[in-house]
């Protein structure tokens, strides 16, 4: 069953597992998969294996070199919390990120465009329009 819980990794703070809010649905889980790492040295390589949907950190941004300069795709996952945050948020905000993230379009990717051109025994013509588009 932990397998499909919503994977957390949690770097600093005081070791405790999140939790979303209760909800009147009796079904559903409050829990969270929460990874707890010492510090963001190794984050990118256990990001490749545990493929994390939501990262938090507490203390000083400054405090998390390696997910300043991370790609977006990673950044777009972080939540930072002061020292003094409410405990009983998090797991909320930590839901919220998660559903953000799943359903927002990335901004940071290439726009795609699709070109169609009608072409029948055209030849040389069709360059010109290749060319145009370059």
């Amino acid at each position: 069953m932990s397998n499909d819980l919503i994977i957390v990794y949690v770097l600093g703070g005081n070791g405790e597992d999140l939790h979303s809010m209760p909800t009147n649905f009796t079904r559903e889980t409050r829990d969270f998969k929460c990874i707890h790492l010492a510090d963001d040295s190794t984050l990118l390589q256990k990001f490749c294996t545990d493929f994390p949907q939501v990262i938090v950190t507490f203390g000083s941004v400054s405090d998390y070199p390696a997910l300043n300069r991370a790609p977006f795709y990673i950044r777009k996952k972080w939540l930072h919390f002061g020292p003094l945050e409410d405990q009983s948020l998090i797991g909320e905000k930590a839901m919220q990120c998660f559903i953000q993230s799943s359903l927002s379009n990335r901004t940071d990717a290439p726009p795609l465009v699709s070109i169609i051109t009608p072409v029948f025994r055209t030849g040389e013509n069709i360059f010109r329009t290749y060319n145009s588009i370059k």
